[in-house]
């Protein structure tokens, strides 16, 4: 069959979600998941058709709308500002991770088996910092998620914006609160844009993306899907790239001291930008099958 054509087998080998069955020669109009043409997946609008045993699908006409806060300038903005972020909290705000947790966990409990009290807030401040954002944004996915004006994804990089700006203008006698309002950032980040073209991925943090990345690979060498292959090499990018701001972070962290984080402000202002663009993918079909 031409390749133009799409019928029930070739939407189950493309892992097309949401199919009912429906009685023949029936028409129904249904909106469904797909990844024909692209290693994620996009919503299609489409009329099936059935013909006999097999139902051929063509598109209805509608615009798919695509996720701006998905694309992959998205995700390499908020990879750069993530990386960017890690390395000025180590470098200039006293050696901490308002990133990963981990870190912070394992310096809180060593503080407290060596009965180093002193030190104690200066690791589980910004931990508490980071479930509040996490909280925070998922409270404003729920408020605000069929909101018509403004979407909830920009509420949450406004809120980071504001953050970042002020955590510049704190002096190193306020590190704690800095890293406090860092981690915060971090954890809605992470909330809010955990997604990249329908797979799951991080901008703040490295392990998950490396897990996917390497996992990808090993069953793209045993299936042999070239869209395992290319997903795969999406997530090398994206862990590039956090390395990269990371590595540009702590260039300007030396040079332009604790105003630098406004660099990282920049990347997201960007990104906010971008969002208020609404991208839209449409797929034709041509027509629907000969007897």
């Amino acid at each position: 069959m031409d390749s133009n054509y799409y019928t029930e087998n070739d939407v189950d080998n493309t892992g097309m979600a949401d199919f009912a069955a429906k009685p023949a020669d029936s028409q129904v109009k249904k909106e469904i998941s797909t990844d024909i043409g692209s290693p994620g997946k996009k919503k299609l609008s489409m009329d099936t058709v059935s013909s006999g045993k097999k139902r051929i699908f063509r598109d209805t006409g509608s615009p798919a709308k695509k996720q701006m806060s998905e694309s992959m300038r998205i995700a390499c903005l908020l990879t750069l500002a993530g990386g960017f972020q890690d390395a000025y909290s180590y470098i200039l705000r006293g050696r901490v991770y308002v990133n990963a947790q981990t870190g912070n966990i394992v310096m809180l409990a060593q503080s407290l088996s060596e009965g180093n009290f002193s030190k104690i807030p200066h690791y589980i401040l910004p931990l508490f910092a980071f479930i509040s954002g996490a909280y925070t944004a998922q409270r404003i996915e729920i408020h605000f998620k069929n909101n018509k004006n403004i979407h909830w994804r920009q509420i949450v990089l406004i809120i980071e914006i504001a953050f970042m700006i002020i955590s510049g203008f704190l002096p190193h006698e306020l590190d704690s609160p800095a890293n406090m309002l860092l981690s915060f950032i971090c954890a809605m980040q992470i909330v809010a844009f955990n997604k990249f073209r329908g797979n799951p991925f991080a901008t703040t943090m490295c392990i998950g993306n490396l897990r996917t990345a390497t996992t990808l690979l090993c069953k793209y060498h045993v299936a042999k899907n070239t869209n395992m292959l290319i997903t795969s090499l999406h997530y090398f990018f994206i862990i590039f790239m956090f390395a990269v701001g990371a590595a540009f972070g702590a260039i300007i962290s030396k040079r332009a001291g604790l105003y630098s984080i406004w660099t990282a402000a920049i990347f997201l202002i960007i990104c906010l930008i971008m969002m208020f663009k609404e991208e839209a993918v449409q797929i034709k079909f041509l027509p629907l099958y000969k007897d």
